[in-house]
């Protein structure tokens, strides 16, 4: 099957446009590949999954900031490197199961904030944690969302209402069917993990 290149990447920088980015890497293709198939059993689904969650985290991660200070290796000095803010991972499993403690989120310094969410089909549940991350009075100026397949509509929900978020996503599929699941999507992602 022949795919045309030039519309593909015409595709990717509009929604870049949109701080949506589709990762457009040949390991990311591949695992996705295996994650789509129903022949895919939920060993190797689960191991596919960690992997490309790994390569969706680096883009992601791009734009922490860092600073810098001196130590010593066991043969000399180096400059070594630490985060410099707050860093909050808020993963969500089985539609709306997320689960951090209030306290952590009231901080003096404007932590990043990254939301993993393993498919956006309405794009309900992110849109409650963002709500909910809102009325703590949380600052969302640095909030990632890393999620492997997000479906147009509830991508484009969630940038409705909050437009400066950035999506990570390994594929943006077109539809959703009656029972709100991504067409062609990864199934029940939450069955294929223990099933």
């Amino acid at each position: 099957m022949e795919i045309d290149l030039e519309m593909e990447q015409e595709k990717l920088k509009s929604w870049r446009a949109k701080k949506v980015f589709i990762i457009d890497h040949p390991l990311i293709k591949y695992y996705l590949s295996v994650l789509r198939s129903k022949n895919t059993d939920s060993i190797k689904f689960r191991s596919c999954l960690k992997h490309i969650s790994f390569l969706l985290a680096y883009p992601a991660l791009n734009d922490l900031k860092l600073f810098s200070s001196q130590d010593y290796s066991p043969l000399g000095s180096f400059t070594a490197f630490s985060l410099s803010e707050p860093l909050f991972l808020i993963p969500i499993m089985r539609s709306l199961y997320y689960s951090f403690a209030k306290e952590n989120f009231l901080t003096e310094k404007k932590p990043s904030y990254f939301i993993l969410e393993p498919m956006i089909a309405t794009g309900e549940t992110v849109l409650t944690v963002l709500n909910f991350l809102t009325s703590l009075g949380s600052s969302l100026e640095k909030l990632v969302i890393v999620s492997i397949i997000g479906s147009v509509s509830g991508v484009q929900r969630i940038k409705k209402h909050f437009p400066s978020v950035k999506i990570f996503l390994a594929a943006l599929d077109s539809k959703i069917n009656s029972k709100g699941y991504i067409i062609p999507g990864l199934g029940d992602a939450g069955d294929r993990l223990f099933f």
